[in-house]
């Protein structure tokens, strides 16, 4: 097992965002931070999508700090995009890597 210093979680999306709107979002969190080490699009109810994402918080502040910078950082700039479209998320720190 390994400790990470990393975030993992969800951003949620409702059903009327289309799928291809959130996908070019993924793509376009990976090109403003290169911390994220994985970031997907999965379903998560059944008409909803989400955004996965894993974040490396080596380089930042204090975990806990920097896992409150990086929610609010990030969740300010996904509201600035989709308003009040953006149903919420689901993140957390730290993360016990087993395989």
């Amino acid at each position: 097992m390994v400790t990470t210093n990393w975030v993992m979680g969800l951003w949620k999306f409702p059903s009327r965002i289309e799928l291809f709107q959130i996908i070019e979002t993924a793509k376009d969190l990976v090109k403003t931070d290169s911390h994220y080490v994985q970031v997907y699009v999965r379903k998560s109810s059944k008409k909803q999508y989400s955004i996965g994402f894993a974040y490396d918080l080596t380089n930042n502040q204090e975990a806990e700090m920097g896992l409150k910078n990086f929610t609010e950082t990030t969740e300010h700039w996904l509201h600035a995009r989709f308003g009040n479209d953006l149903i919420g998320h689901d993140i957390a720190a730290p993360i016990y890597l087993i395989k």
